[in-house]
């Protein structure tokens, strides 16, 4: 078939590889600091309703047992926290951006006849495949993809972050 088909497919992959990383830095940034906002407002009204239903001595003893074991427990929260936000930034960037996926996969497995060329190439090979298909034509592989990148992108952007903040202190 030719070197030329070594390379189906390539320039939709190109076209998807860079707005899928900003948008996996993007995303996971925007989810790990909201949820971890979210997590401290509950620890802030579980540590003022504690306060206030204690008495005196008893807030006392209260502050200190929730100081001692907070600490660990706040570092597993975040290291949850941190695996989550990254999942959901895999999750986002996978479904937005999977109708390129869906396009590059098809181009590289020959499953697209037509040979579209120039700088237009991958519109027109993208409209070729929903007008013979329809949307969901795009979409199709959605749930294993999903699947697939949500475990990946947790290990991924969860260890670089705690691996950061742990070099970082």
């Amino acid at each position: 078939e030719g070197v030329k088909t070594l390379f189906a497919g390539n320039a939709t992959m190109v076209l998807r590889y860079g707005p899928s990383k900003g948008l996996n830095f993007a995303t996971f940034h925007f989810f790990n600091s909201n949820l971890h906002a979210i997590v401290e407002k509950r620890r802030e009204k579980r540590r003022t309703a504690e306060a206030s239903k204690s008495s005196s001595k008893n807030r006392r003893r209260t502050r200190k047992s929730v100081e001692v074991l907070e600490p660990e427990k706040k570092k597993d929260q975040d290291i949850s926290i941190k695996m989550l936000a990254g999942a959901l930034c895999g999750v986002s960037a996978c479904l937005l951006l999977y109708p390129l996926d869906a396009y590059a996969t098809r181009k590289a497995a020959g499953k697209i006849a037509e040979n579209f060329t120039g700088p237009f190439s991958v519109p027109l090979g993208v409209h070729h495949v929903v007008k013979k298909e329809g949307y969901g034509g795009l979409m199709r592989g959605l749930t294993p993809a999903l699947v697939a990148i949500a475990p990946e992108a947790a290990l991924t952007f969860g260890t670089y972050d705690i691996i950061a903040e742990w070099y970082t202190d």
